[in-house]
């Protein structure tokens, strides 16, 4: 779900946290790390983002936040800010030379790579750990 939350709604909050679970605060973040990356440029995306975003390609980028859930990739185009919310039972993330592409339904995003490999590789471990955690724990109830 890309949803455009640069006004403060309160309607948009509520259906991101119910769709990805709230954020991770530093008590119960697994790691004891952030739950977040810094910015990531965007070098290629679906045609839905692709539309949003600014032709000024030095202006795309975005962060990555995970949540309970799921995870958050937020990315602003001019005076707006964008919200793709993917819940872990539709994420699919390629780790592919220096790009990270993350897939959900028919929407993608391909971001280059601007942390150490040693990094990356660890916050990409934090996201499968989240995210089996998740999945076992919602299959139980199945």
């Amino acid at each position: 779900m890309i949803r455009n939350t640069s006004n403060n709604n309160k309607q948009a909050s509520k259906d991101i946290i119910s769709l990805v679970g709230k954020t991770f605060s530093f008590e119960n973040e697994p790691s004891g790390k952030d739950s977040y990356l810094p910015r990531f440029t965007i070098t290629k995306a679906s045609e839905t983002i692709s539309s949003l975003l600014s032709d000024k390609a030095y202006m795309n980028t975005c962060t990555i936040e995970i949540h309970s859930g799921g995870l958050v990739i937020e990315f602003r185009v001019g005076f707006e800010t964008f919200t793709w919310s993917i819940p872990f039972y539709k994420l699919t993330i390629y780790h592919l030379g220096g790009n990270l592409v993350f897939y959900s339904d028919k929407e993608y995003i391909q971001l280059r790579n601007t942390l150490s490999s040693d990094e990356t590789n660890n916050y990409l471990q934090k996201i499968l750990d989240v995210r089996a955690e998740y999945l076992t724990a919602s299959s139980q109830y199945n």
